[in-house]
């Protein structure tokens, strides 16, 4: 059974990993490196 710091730090990189760095790296800039913002 998890701990409540366990679900905790399970949901955080469930997050970074499925929904942030997904968004982030979908915006590479094509001559490499990347954007350093990203406006509406």
């Amino acid at each position: 059974m998890e701990t409540g710091i366990e679900l905790f730090l399970r949901q955080v990189s469930d997050e970074l990993e499925n929904d942030i760095l997904k968004y982030w790296l979908s915006l590479e800039d094509p001559r490499g490196g990347f954007y350093g913002e990203a406006d509406a």
